[in-house]
């Protein structure tokens, strides 16, 4: 992964926007990280992990990363640029932090954390996602690397790598488990475990299935096979040799047995059982099923046929019955049915009668209906004209002219006046009225009235108009004078703008000095009550650090003393001892206190670096805060005496006169905002009055001409109204006439076609009569019946139709036929005791067949038991078989993967060899740089000497070509560590790297560490940084050593303000 470019606003210390160019500062491939302790370096790097994790490293709060030195409205972000796999990528991402409410600045919300990520593509930035999880998977598919591995890669963190050369194989393998993932490997050991466990478990589940088998088998076995069984069995048989009652050849003696059929199954006894194994109990107990099996299917045959013959007897006698007595239930229905024929015949002739004259008599009331339609019709027809012939009189009445049209129908009227009305004289009189429509109807009479009307409604409208605008005149004449008194007090109200702008000024400069020398006060009073806090911290961590040197120098000479102890135990006389070579050894050490131990010494050397720390921190932040006081006090040198509560009185009055400034400003806008609306209303009121009497004017000159239209459209339309109001209602008159004159045609028309079908109805009622069987219609009554008659007959002939059809059907029927052929060969019918006994004798015989039956079905279901069992019991052995052969597979692959088994000669778990094979390729690869650095002296390799817990493979050795000596690396001085240790480090980022698919790691940052090496040496390890240039990478050193200061141009500074940090980028 190469770094471009990292910017960052309001995160960690830095208040505002700080940009950092990681090209620049690349370009000599080694660079610097330089500032004060506290100003920001981790800042920076922590910017980093966030932009891609969305978290950041160690114990620090990602929820609390926006800079407390910026605006608390600001948005705090960072965005990284990188490119990685040959894909160019920007990432901006906003941490969760609290920014005040818009509407209530009091009040905070809090703002979950966001994120953009865009890469480069075709010339632009392209958006990718939004989401913080799409995100977050997005950067660890493209970098390969957790948040703790992307870490120990690109920040290569000294100290951690120092106690890792010195750390035991049980510290090793939680460090190396962290960086490469064995988590798999670790899960396939306990799997294995637990499949051994299971296997085992399950071997014995299996022994205890086939021992509860066995006992379930022989326990069914012993029920199925009492001793008695055989005596009952035999009396069973007996008492069903001989049915009483039945026929000679039904009870006949059963086919003789075989020797080996009638022999007695052999018994099964539980001394007997017990002895056997497991094959010889299934054998033992089917033998004994199948004979027993035998004897009861050939006593169940036996029975059977007896059943068989006895049951036929019985069917046999009870059919003989059935079928004679249906031929003979059947012959005496069909002779009680001929009797009843010729009554039936004389009813069938009566109805045959009734419905020639109910046909006839029908077309007899049809035409009485006829003549009765024809008189309504006429009667219509008389009164329709009537109606008529008065609307026309009055109509006419009115109308002198056309009382030609009213005479010419009366007279025909009354020349017949009892008859039906002619349609002639309606006719005329409807053709007249039809002329004088079209006159009246004329194109321009109609356009004369409705102009008329228009010009009505006009005249109503323009009146109106005349009213409304004179009112409105007069009202807006009042409004016009109000506004312009309003606007005469407005004006005398107004102030000079620029003095209340120069009173503004003056108010607002004196409360922004005053505020500032508040908050200057406030200041001093609290950088004075920190440096006393730390001045106190200070004297604390000096004791707790003198304490931690005395407590840590105890120990360490108690450890060596029980160092020389062990080596003491392990002198023998004549022996050459390990420290000095001497085979003499006139005093070893003696035992004083052999409770310490190395990991004590270690905890002790941790506890007073941790104090030495922590004393630093305290001196460092009390220098700061003394150099921040100094420079408050010269700030305030003028105002020294004043106290807080004295500006804050000033600040107060201050602030009084400044509101009141802002007061006098905010009333005159106010005031001129209001003459700006008082003119526009006025010019708008003036505007209106002007419409208003300009439109009163044009009202009273429309009316005038209206008038004049009117009289002359009222002269024109006087000849054709007549003597009715108006042209409209003489038509309506008109058309109410005409209408009621067509709708008399209409009734003379309908009375004319019913006169038509009446005299056809009489006619086809006279030619239906003569041509029946009737001569006159009085005999139509005679031949009809009375509904009860009728119904009781037609019910009589349908009931002796239906029953003849019924005994036709039955006589075809099978069981008759059978009766009738009994009868003719001389059968008689059984009688009841006959019946009864055969019953009695297949009963007996179908019960003993049920017995056998019964039995075989209990034999059935205990041989089902039994036969389960025995499955049970094969199946069982078959399963433990597999499971012995299961159980010995996964424990010794268990063992062996465990480190346990005869196989693994390395004494190693699955997962301590993944780990070694990665320890050996790490110290490979350390190997490479710690040679540059030591000029070739140390060589790394790992051991698979057993380590702390008995761990094997986890150990390192390093190598001394001087004295060609293979030592701990423990027995390196401090700078030889520091070498080592950054060789670990870069060796264990390339094993990283390449476990992680071969990710380009072209960017590192390694922490300080550089102040335990003598010039020479740092000038080797300059060497093998800058070779890491060559392979195409860029490193970051974090260090406060001077002498890297002037060998590092390039530089990024980072500068501690107490407005929050900045950075600044120094390229020669």
């Amino acid at each position: 992964m190469k770094l471009h470019q990292l910017t960052l606003h309001a995160f960690g210390p830095f208040a505002g926007t700080e940009v950092v160019d990681f090209d620049r500062l690349g370009a000599d491939g080694v660079f610097l990280l330089r500032g004060r302790t506290g100003a920001g370096k981790t800042s920076i790097l922590d910017a980093i992990t966030f932009a891609l994790y969305g978290d950041v490293p160690g114990q620090r709060d990602k929820t609390q990363l926006k800079s407390t030195h910026a605006p608390a409205d600001s948005e705090p972000y960072v965005q990284l640029e990188f490119t990685q796999g040959g894909r160019r990528c920007r990432v901006r991402r906003s941490p969760q932090h609290a920014r005040p409410q818009k509407r209530d600045a009091s009040r905070q919300r809090e703002v979950g954390q966001r994120i953009v990520v865009e890469f480069f593509q075709d010339g632009s930035w392209q958006p990718y996602t939004s989401g913080i999880q799409a995100a977050n998977d997005e950067m660890q598919r493209l970098l390969g690397l957790d948040l703790h591995q992307f870490t120990k890669v690109i920040l290569l963190p000294q100290g951690a790598f120092a106690h890792f050369l010195h750390a035991s194989s049980k510290d090793k393998q939680e460090l190396l488990e962290r960086l490469f993932d064995t988590d798999r490997f670790t899960l396939l050991e306990k799997h294995l475990r637990e499949l051994a466990r299971e296997a085992e478990q399950q071997l014995k589940d299996s022994d205890t299935r086939i021992q509860t088998h066995r006992e379930n088998l022989s326990q069914a076995a012993l029920a199925m096979f009492p001793v008695t069984e055989r005596a009952d069995a035999e009396v069973d048989s007996a008492g069903q040799e001989q049915l009483p009652g039945l026929p000679e050849a039904e009870t006949a003696e059963p086919p003789q047995l075989t020797e080996a059929e009638t022999a007695e199954p052999p018994q099964l006894t539980e001394a007997e059982l017990t002895e056997l194994t497991e094959s010889e109990l299934t054998e033992r107990v089917t033998q004994a099923i199948e004979a027993r099996r035998a004897q009861l299917h050939q006593d169940s045959a036996q029975a059977d046929s007896a059943a068989q013959a006895a049951t036929s007897a019985d069917a046999e006698l009870r059919v003989q019955e059935e079928e004679l007595r249906r031929f003979a239930e059947h012959e005496a229905r069909l002779a009680a049915h001929r009797e009843q024929g010729p009554r039936v015949a004389a009813l069938r002739d009566a109805l045959r009668r009734h419905e020639s004259a109910q046909l006839i008599q029908s077309w007899f009331t049809a035409a009485a209906e006829a003549v009765q339609d024809h008189r309504r019709a006429v009667h219509a027809a008389v009164t329709a004209t009537e109606s008529a012939e008065s609307a026309l009189g009055i109509f006419a009445a009115r109308q002198p002219a056309e009382i030609s049209a009213r005479r010419l129908l009366a007279g025909e009227h009354d020349a017949q006046h009892s008859a039906q009305p002619e349609p002639a004289a309606l006719t005329a009189a409807v053709e007249e009225l039809i002329a004088l429509r079209a006159r009246l109807s004329d194109e321009d009479a109609g356009q004369f009235e409705a102009r008329l009307t228009e010009v009505s409604a006009q005249i109503s409208g323009s009146e109106q108009q005349q009213e409304q605008t004179e009112a409105e005149a007069a009202q807006l004449t009042g409004q016009q004078q109000a506004l312009d008194a309003t606007h005469q007090d407005l004006q005398a109200q107004l102030e000079d703008p620029e003095e209340l702008e120069s009173a503004r000024d003056l108010a607002r400069a004196a409360t922004g000095s005053l505020t500032q020398r508040l908050q200057t006060q406030r200041t001093r009073g609290q950088i004075s009550a920190r440096c006393e806090l730390w001045r106190a911290r200070q004297d604390e961590r000096e004791q707790a650090h003198i304490q931690a040197k005395a407590r840590h120098q105890q120990r360490l000479a108690s450890y060596l003393r029980n160092l020389a102890l062990q080596l003491a135990g392990e002198l023998e006389a004549g022996e050459p001892c390990l420290v000095c070579g001497s085979t003499e050894h006139p005093h070893p050490a003696v035992d004083e206190d052999s409770s310490i131990t190395q990991a004590e010494v270690e905890q002790t050397q941790l506890e007073l670096q941790t104090a030495r720390d922590e004393l630093s921190e305290a001196q460092i932040e009390l220098r700061s805060l003394s150099e921040q006081l100094e420079a408050v006090h010269a700030e305030l040198a003028e105002h020294a005496k004043l106290s807080v509560t004295d500006t804050e009185a000033e600040l107060a009055r201050a602030q009084e006169a400044l509101e009141a400034a802002e007061r006098r400003r905010s009333d005159q806008r106010e005031l001129r905002s209001q003459l700006d609306a008082n003119a526009a209303q006025r010019q708008r009121v003036q505007t209106r009055l002007l419409e208003a009497r300009h439109g009163a004017q044009q009202a009273q000159a429309a009316l005038v001409q209206q008038r004049a239209q009117v009289s002359e459209l009222e002269a024109a339309l006087e000849g054709l109204r007549g003597d009715y109001d108006s042209l409209a209602l003489r038509r309506e008159s008109l058309e109410q006439v005409l209408g009621e004159l067509r709708f008399a045609l209409t009734q003379l028309e309908a009375a004319t076609l019913q006169r038509s079908h009446r005299d056809r109805a009489q006619a086809s009622a006279s030619a239906q009569l003569e041509s029946s069987e009737f001569t006159e219609q009085a005999q139509l009554g005679a031949a009809l019946l009375d509904q009860s008659t009728l119904h009781r007959d037609q019910d009589t002939v349908t009931t002796w139709d239906e029953l003849k059809h019924q005994l036709d059907y039955e006589s075809e029927q099978e069981s008759v036929q059978a009766g009738r052929r009994r009868q003719l060969e001389g059968q008689t019918r059984p009688d009841a005791e006959e019946l009864h006994r055969a019953g009695e004798l297949s009963a007996a015989a179908a019960q003993a067949l049920h017995d056998a039956g019964a039995a075989q079905l209990r034999f059935q279901a205990q041989c089902e038991t039994v036969e389960d069992h025995i499955g049970k019991l094969e199946s069982a052995l078959r399963h433990r078989d597999s499971a012995l052969g299961e159980q010995r597979r996964r424990s010794e692959l268990a063992a062996t993967i465990n480190g346990a088994g005869p196989e693994n000669t390395l004494r190693m778990t699955l997962t301590t060899f993944v780990l070694a094979a990665r320890l050996e390729r790490v110290a490979e690869a350390a190997t490479r740089h710690l040679a540059t650095m030591s000029e070739g002296r140390y060589r790394l390799h790992h051991s698979d000497e057993a380590g702390g817990r008995g761990l094997r493979g986890l150990e390192l050795k390093v190598h001394d070509d001087h004295s060609d000596v293979e030592r701990p690396t423990s027995s390196l001085s401090g700078g030889e560590t520091f070498m080592a240790s950054l060789a670990m480090a870069l060796g264990l980022a390339e094993v990283v790297q390449s476990e992680s698919g071969g990710i380009g790691m072209e960017s590192l940052f390694i922490d300080e560490g550089f102040g335990s090496l003598d010039e020479d040496t740092l000038e080797h390890v300059m060497s093998a940084l800058y070779r890491l240039q060559g392979e195409g990478r860029r490193v970051g050193l974090v260090s406060h050593v001077t002498e890297m200061h002037r060998a590092i141009p390039t530089q990024l500074r980072i500068h501690r303000h107490r407005a929050g940090s900045t950075t600044e980028m120094v390229i020669p």
